[in-house]
């Protein structure tokens, strides 16, 4: 059960949950289809900092799964899934698309983006994802682990590096999609 008291992260925060001043400059509008593959295969800058970076403006739309790819003789497999993290309550979702390249996309906690640019529709990615993926559990229900998941999804979201640090399912270049602000034509199940 989630305490009273929600943690909002510290790295890049005000970035990631589409508080900082910039955030007014993402193109909201024009989203960019893209794949899973060219998302991690984007430059990364040469450095994130706290600022919201140019490319950090732009909104992609991928089409993915969450099927976990399995082990073979030449690749040792990923699986694939959500879980809430402790640290910023955001639910890390890992995808991939069918070349097997993989990327993260994240939803913020509501508790954590009050003021923020696009509020609403980051909390209705995220109440979408729980709804296709949870079996109607409420999002109160905070795997501390990853659970494996069986389906596929529309996602739209802001573009974001991260930095990495051992995420299941990172990008080679650790881009993300953070906050994820659509989550539609979702069929999900949990492994």
């Amino acid at each position: 059960m989630l305490s009273d008291q929600i943690a909002c992260g510290s790295e890049r925060r005000e970035v990631k949950q589409l508080l900082d001043d910039d955030a007014v400059n993402v193109a909201f509008g024009h989203g960019i289809d893209s794949t899973v593959k060219r998302m991690g295969q984007l430059k990364r800058p040469a450095e994130t900092g706290p600022t919201r970076q140019e490319k950090e403006r732009r909104v992609y739309r991928v089409w993915a799964t969450f099927d976990s790819i399995p082990p073979s003789e030449t690749n040792p497999g990923v699986k694939l899934g959500y879980k809430t993290e402790d640290n910023d309550n955001d639910i890390h979702l890992a995808i991939r698309d069918s070349t097997g390249a993989t990327m993260v996309v994240e939803f913020p906690h509501h508790s954590c983006t009050a003021g923020a640019q696009h509020r609403w529709d980051m909390k209705t990615a995220r109440d979408a994802l729980v709804k296709a993926c949870s079996n109607k559990t409420p999002p109160r229900d905070r795997p501390k682990s990853f659970v494996e998941l069986h389906g596929s999804a529309r996602i739209t979201g802001v573009l974001f590096f991260d930095f990495a640090h051992n995420q299941r399912g990172k990008a080679p270049n650790v881009a993300e999609l953070h906050p994820v602000l659509r989550f539609t034509n979702a069929t999900c199940e949990r492994v």
